[in-house]
């Protein structure tokens, strides 16, 4: 599905659609309406950020396992301002967190908030973790290849994170963290194939 918001470009990809089917299925209305808060609330925090900067984006994609913004302009913002965007939508989840717990007594929606913030603190594949280690290498200069780095830090990660799908999927028969640890797998790897190609 495609649609624009004053000069945005929205898509809503049919992957998406379907994961937040079977989300609605497999855990309920609340649940689903919780996870669907958490990721806005991410996305609107990198955007929040962006504006914040004087950019605006160009297309907004929610697709399979997040959003994408894609910037207007190329130019690069600097690497500090780089990194407030991409840690912008963990640090909105934990704000979140804290007025879902206060304020509404909610602890399910502070949990999933949490988890969404720690989850894409995770320096595997295209997640702000990542974006942000990367960004830090640049500020830093340290000498090594961030590019290496990382790749090793995402396959280790990810098949930790895959043992661990496995195992959730093993006592509590969720296949949530099996699937997006699968995903992403599959994502990193194509990714470090291309890059080996170029």
């Amino acid at each position: 599905m495609r649609f624009r918001v004053y000069n945005t470009d929205m898509e809503i990809s049919a992957v998406f659609s379907g994961i937040f089917t079977l989300v609605l299925i497999y855990f309920g209305v609340s649940f689903a309406f919780r996870v669907l808060s958490a990721i806005m609330i991410h996305e609107i925090g990198h955007l929040a950020m962006l504006l914040l900067f004087g950019e605006a984006p160009r297309k907004i994609t929610i697709g399979a396992f997040g959003v994408r913004i894609e910037r207007r302009y190329e130019e690069a913002l600097g690497s500090a301002r780089e990194i407030a965007v991409y840690a912008a939508g963990p640090a909105a989840n934990l704000i979140a967190a804290l007025l879902w717990a206060v304020l509404a007594k909610d602890t399910k929606a502070a949990l999933i908030n949490v988890v969404l913030a720690l989850y894409n603190l995770i320096p595997v594949g295209e997640f702000d973790g990542r974006n942000i280690l990367k960004k830090l290498t640049e500020i830093k200069r340290w000498n090594f290849n961030a590019e290496k780095t990382g790749e090793r830090i995402s396959m280790t990660l990810l098949i930790l994170l895959t043992l661990c799908g496995a195992a959730v999927l093993f006592v509590y028969k969720n296949p949530t963290l099996l699937i997006s640890a699968g995903y992403m797998t599959f994502r990193e790897v194509k990714n470090i194939k291309l890059r080996a190609r170029s």
